[in-house]
């Protein structure tokens, strides 16, 4: 009997949450927001340079980053129509990151780093500043 009156008491929960349960301030967060677009798009732009992409500097460029990413992989820019398509797009990202792995010395399994994103950054971060040759001739794609 106790336990039906517990059961039909009338609770409220308030369920608020901020970056100070945290312990970080909203200025701290932002900082590495933009700390960390800043190194992705360093990395994007070093592998167009390395790939010999046209227009390395529309890494900085939110959305022209991704015609960039898919350039860079030897893809037409106008893949990113996949968009419209979620899991089409996550298939067209894959196979051109399989690309962009290969023109950069590197074998196309690497793409099983998406699972562990530290480690993926590592390995973007490797390929942008290693020394090692591309492996397919640059291809000249249009905007």
């Amino acid at each position: 009997m106790f336990a039906l009156l517990l059961l039909a008491q009338e609770v409220k929960y308030e369920w608020r949450w901020s970056t100070e349960d945290l312990g970080i301030s909203q200025g701290v967060l932002a900082l590495i927001n933009i700390i960390s677009y800043f190194l992705g798009a360093i990395i994007w732009f070093k592998i167009a340079q390395k790939t010999g992409t046209p227009n390395a500097w529309m890494a900085f460029i939110p959305i022209l980053n991704v015609i960039l990413f898919f350039n860079c992989g030897g893809r037409s820019g106008w893949w990113l129509l996949s968009a419209l398509i979620f899991p089409l797009f996550i298939i067209m990202t894959i196979v051109n990151l399989v690309s962009v792995f290969q023109r950069c010395g590197r074998s196309g399994w690497w793409v099983l780093t998406i699972f562990v994103p530290i480690v993926l950054l590592i390995m973007m971060f490797v390929i942008a500043f290693e020394k090692r040759p591309v492996t397919a001739p640059p291809v000249v794609t249009a905007v």
